[in-house]
């Protein structure tokens, strides 16, 4: 996913730029939206496209465990899952979507 120049709000048709500099390789589309979305700081559970990943028929792509699969960040590699990917900044959500997907604040 080339996440050099990201898009924040009122996307996909009229997103706002944001340079996050963020380029990830995955085999499992799965993985990188789990990745991005903390990235961007949103919460996959708020997600119901991440949230119901484990029904998704393909064991293949969905028989992981967030927070324990393989992460190799910067050529460091961890087996912390989500909690190795840190936040980037708190991206503006779709207007829609404004007050839902957010991560909690800590």
């Amino acid at each position: 996913m080339d996440g050099l120049i990201a898009g924040e709000g009122n996307g996909p048709l009229q997103p706002l730029p944001v340079q996050a500099g963020a380029l990830l390789a995955s085999r499992n589309p799965f993985l990188i939206d789990f990745a991005m979305a903390k990235l961007m700081g949103f919460d996959w559970k708020k997600i119901r496209l991440l949230a119901n990943y484990r029904r998704f028929p393909d064991t293949t792509l969905s028989g992981f465990d967030p927070g324990t699969f393989a992460v190799i960040m910067n050529g460091e590699r961890t087996e912390r899952g989500l909690d190795a990917i840190p936040v980037l900044r708190p991206f503006l959500p779709s207007p829609g979507w404004k007050g839902h997907i957010e991560l909690d604040a800590p």
